[in-house]
């Protein structure tokens, strides 16, 4: 067993990846803490705790900074440490730009960039003195390029590889990991990193450049044929 004893947090374990994430540990030998907003973790906790896994819920919102220090102060209540943070927790909200309020753009940065950050920061305090720790995001992205509205995932991922370079440096001896999973039946798009999101739009700058020599070309030769079938006519 890969993580025999080891204690994990997964937030948003009520269904989905998070769920899933929750019985691999479990399957792995760990002791898995999981959390949600609502109820739903408790029953994953209660399927787990039927199959002989050691699991406990604790419910709350990860974006209040309360909550998210309740969630770890509970798990070292429990277990004595914590040795893996699951970021799994993150709402997406229906609507376009043009039609999404702000109240539902600001909860959707709470949990999913917010919470993340709270999560992780607390973790951390508790974390530091010890060898062989894992933080982990697990980021899904739902959206669909005519429907969904992709930036309310962005800031989640914009902010992934800059949130993990912070913590490296002086996390001793924990690792930091940055997973992206596809959602399986929603996803249409994969926001990349910054880097290569620099890339592509470096790219299709250039191809912006190219179209537009394109049609002057392709002007100048519509030109030139109205041009010569006037002259058939004359």
């Amino acid at each position: 067993m890969r993580f025999k004893n080891k204690i994990v947090i997964v937030t948003g374990a009520g269904a989905g990846i998070g769920a899933a994430t929750a019985l691999r540990f479990c399957e792995e030998g760990a002791f898995v803490v999981c959390n949600s907003v609502s109820n739903s973790a408790k029953a994953v906790t209660e399927q787990l705790t039927q199959k002989g896994f050691k699991s406990i819920f604790i419910q709350g919102d990860i974006s209040d900074p309360e909550t998210a220090s309740h969630i770890i102060n509970k798990t070292l209540e429990q277990f004595g440490r914590l040795d893996i943070l699951i970021n799994n927790a993150g709402i997406v909200l229906g609507g376009t730009i043009d039609n999404t309020s702000l109240a539902d753009f600001h909860r959707t940065l709470d949990v999913n960039v917010i919470g993340t950050f709270l999560m992780s920061q607390k973790a951390v305090e508790v974390m530091n003195t010890h060898w062989g720790k894992t933080i982990s995001g697990l980021h899904t992205i739902a959206c669909h390029p005519m429907g969904k509205f992709a930036s309310k995932y962005l800031g989640y991922f914009m902010n992934s590889d800059i949130y993990h370079n912070q913590l490296r440096p002086y996390m001793q001896g924990i690792k930091v990991t940055s997973v992206s999973k596809t959602n399986i039946a929603l996803t249409k798009i994969l926001v990349p990193c910054l880097v290569e999101q620099q890339k592509i739009a470096d790219c299709l700058s250039a191809l912006d450049e190219v179209i537009e020599k394109q049609k002057a070309t392709l002007a100048a030769w519509e030109e030139l044929k109205k041009g010569l079938l006037q002259q058939m006519f004359v």
